[in-house]
Formats: structure tokens, C-alpha cells, sequence
């Protein structure tokens, strides 16, 4: 093995220095022609085809003009109608006016039934009293029955006395057929 890295080692006869300085030269233009080519080739490949991106740009720019035609007519629809109602705000009344009113409203009808409780509350207590001063019509019955027999034992008995009076009236009265 030593004898094979000693052969390795000692230097080759040198072949001529031009013809293999030409050689080389040869070799590096072709090795440079290839890498031109490999860049060219990559370069083709590389290079931005316009033609689908002009198209689309196209597509998207008349999409886009479409849509933006149509916001603006609704747009103008819009501002034709904020005008049209602005110019009827006049016959409407502000809600502010509507608050107060339903305010004075409400405190009209909170007054009314106050008021109007106080009236129940009265009606009420005058109706207890009454209640209290009234006899029910059963007991009312039977009392007036209870007065009426008084009476007519009392108008039995002056008739009675009544007879009995004029009863000796007519005996002092009439004539006494004998004289004594």
C-alpha cells in the first residue's frame, strides 16, 4: 500500500500547459452555454403570464364598476327618500312633545284617581253609617207587625170603652119612664 500512495504521490508527467489550459477553457464555455440555458429555461418558466391576470383584472374591474353603479342608484334612491321624509317631518310631532304630553297625561289620570278613590273611600264610610242606621227589611217587617196588633188591641179596646161610654150616655139620656 505505501507503494501505491508513492506512485499517487509523485507527480505525472504534465501534459502540455496550452493544449490543457484550451481544454479546460472548452469545458468551462461549455459548462457556462448549459448554465445559460438552464437559467433561460428557468427564467420562461418564471416569468409571469399576463394574459389570465389582464382578463381577470378586466372580469373584476367591470364586476366591480357593475356593483358600485348599483350602490350609488341606491344610494340616490335613498337620499331621495331621507328628503321626502324630512320634508314631512314637519307634519309630525317630535317625541319629546309626545313624552310630555303622555307625562301630563298620566298625572292627569294619576289626579283623577286619586280623586276618585277619596270619593270611594267616602262613598264607603257613608254607606257603613247608613248600614249601621239602616234596620234590614225582615226586622222592619216584623216590628211594624209587633205595632199594628199593639194597635189594634189598643183600637179593640177604646171601641170597647168607647161602646161602654156611649152605652151610659144613652141610659142617662133616655127618658126614665117612671117617676118616683
Amino acid at each position: 500500500m505505501t507503494h501505491q500512495t508513492q506512485q499517487m504521490q509523485q507527480p505525472q508527467p504534465q501534459l502540455h500547459s496550452d493544449a490543457r489550459l484550451a481544454t479546460l477553457e472548452t469545458r468551462v464555455g461549455s459548462i457556462e452555454s448549459m448554465l445559460s440555458a438552464i437559467a433561460q429555461k428557468l427564467d420562461a418558466r418564471s416569468a409571469i403570464n399576463w394574459a389570465p391576470i389582464s382578463i381577470l383584472a378586466t372580469v373584476l374591474i367591470a364586476v366591480g364598476g357593475m356593483g358600485f353603479a348599483w350602490i350609488n342608484g341606491g344610494q340616490s334612491r335613498l337620499e331621495a327618500l331621507i328628503l321626502k321624509v324630512e320634508a314631512r317631518a314637519s307634519d309630525f310631532v317630535p317625541r319629546a312633545d309626545l313624552d310630555t304630553r303622555f307625562q301630563v297625561s298620566a298625572q292627569r289620570r294619576d289626579d283623577a284617581q286619586r280623586v276618585t278613590d277619596g270619593r270611594l273611600d267616602r262613598i264607603e264610610r257613608d254607606a257603613d253609617a247608613l248600614t249601621k242606621q239602616v234596620v234590614p227589611r225582615d226586622t222592619h217587617l216584623l216590628m211594624w207587625e209587633g205595632e199594628k196588633r199593639e194597635n189594634a188591641a189598643i183600637r179593640e179596646r177604646l171601641n170597647a170603652e168607647t161602646d161602654r161610654i156611649n152605652a151610659r150616655l144613652d141610659r142617662l139620656e133616655a127618658p126614665r119612664l117612671t117617676r118616683p
